[in-house]
């Protein structure tokens, strides 16, 4: 399918992230899914994600510092505010919504923030679900640690580092990890964790 950009107003189709998305996510395509995804801005990514998992009892939730103030078109979106950091506020809306087959943080790109989403959320993905961590490669952007740096010196690349080595110990069955020009994405794959 070719994805328009002025459409869905994301930068998910520009930095060549959709092919991934389809060839990774192509069995949840045409099933009833919970999606959550953190960082949605104005909610153009989670338009996009209810044309691509198009079944009519897929719920797409999208999470913003500020979402969008007009109502969602389509009735199986739904936007809210909370902050990455805010661990209770993140439980809740997961115990709310979920269990999710599909979380997409795609939200500050920070050590700390990125970190905390997922030690709240990985638990609320479902058996064969997907935890996906976009753009983990501002960690290699050396003029933008101060940016997306901590305070201890980590990086998004850190992070994605420490997951991975968490493996034989976390219910994680899978993962692919992509590093490419302006394309930096990790999907890990909920399940029984791999064994030695």
């Amino acid at each position: 399918m070719v994805w328009n950009e002025k459409i869905y107003q994301t930068d998910k189709i520009a930095n060549g992230f959709m092919p991934d998305y389809e060839r990774i996510l192509a069995p949840f395509r045409q099933q009833a899914v919970r999606v959550l995804e953190i960082g949605v801005f104005k909610g153009g990514s989670c338009k996009l994600w209810s044309d691509f998992f198009s079944h009519p009892q897929s719920r797409i939730i999208g999470l913003d510092l500020v979402p969008g103030d007009a109502a969602p078109a389509d009735p199986r979106i739904t936007l809210k505010q909370c902050d990455q950091n805010d661990a209770v506020g993140l439980r809740e809306i997961a115990e709310r919504f979920g269990p999710f087959d599909v979380v997409i943080d795609d939200g500050a790109h920070r050590f700390d923030e990125t970190r905390n989403c997922y030690q709240v959320l990985f638990e609320h993905v479902n058996s064969g679900g997907y935890y996906i961590i976009e753009d983990w490669g501002v960690g290699y952007w050396k003029n933008q640690q101060h940016i997306y740096g901590s305070a201890n010196g980590n990086t998004m690349v850190t992070l994605i580092t420490s997951i991975m080595h968490s493996i034989p110990d976390v219910p994680i069955a899978g993962y692919q990890i992509i590093l490419d020009t302006h394309k930096c994405l990790a999907f890990f794959r909920k399940g029984t964790p791999w064994q030695s």
